[in-house]
């Protein structure tokens, strides 16, 4: 596998929530997410493997501290607004890898045209890179932004064959299967969610017997 990786920043001091103007013109001003201080620091992220992939903090991500979380953790998906994530932006952005995800990851559906169309809005270009391990160069792929780094990593559980899975205790997606360090039969996304699903359980089953 060609090494991906993605030279990216994120906000130094946190985020905040502000009304900023959209676009121009006498457009309403919208929430956005922006650096706090207006200082940031370089992040490089290298897909590798499934065991935690950016693209399940988005996707379950469900109000606006989660998403702060996310900008806070991992920067802005894009630089189409400078240095901000307008909220609904975002908010479009995780249903979309959403919907993406789950057709890629679902076997009983035509994957490949879904997959396709993923691939279409991502640009990767290729370089080479010295290794003084090896004293050798050696061919890297570098993505243009971190949404495109999370398409790439929807298309790597794709062509590795990872499922997409809700918790049983907490109901947040996670995948399974090759390169994600879980079993393609798992059901709880953490062993504190597990250790919590069989205590529910464990009291359901009291409740029944009658102790």
């Amino acid at each position: 596998m060609i090494p991906l990786h993605l030279d990216w920043k994120k906000p130094a001091d946190g985020v905040e929530l502000e009304h900023v103007p959209f676009g121009q013109g006498d457009a309403d001003p919208q929430l956005a997410i922006k650096s706090r201080s207006g200082r940031f620091e370089p992040k490089t992220y290298r897909l590798e493997s499934l065991e935690n992939p950016i693209v399940l903090h988005l996707v379950n991500a469900r109000n606006d501290d989660d998403f702060k979380r996310f900008v806070s953790r991992f920067g802005t998906p894009r630089t189409d607004f400078g240095d901000i994530a307008y909220l609904r932006a975002m908010e479009v952005l995780r249903d979309d890898l959403t919907q993406d995800l789950e057709f890629c990851t679902d076997p009983s559906l035509n994957r490949i045209v879904d997959s396709e169309y993923l691939l279409q809005r991502v640009t990767l270009t290729p370089s080479f890179a010295y290794s003084e391990s090896t004293d050798r160069y050696r061919l890297v792929l570098s993505v243009t932004n971190l949404e495109g780094l999370m398409r790439m990593e929807i298309a790597m559980a794709l062509e590795v064959g990872a499922t997409l899975i809700h918790c049983k205790h907490c109901s947040k997606a996670f995948l399974a299967g090759p390169m994600t360090r879980r079993r393609t039969d798992a059901v709880y996304c953490s062993d504190r969610c597990r250790v919590e699903g069989f205590k529910h359980a464990k009291t359901i089953n009291q409740k029944g017997s009658g102790v």
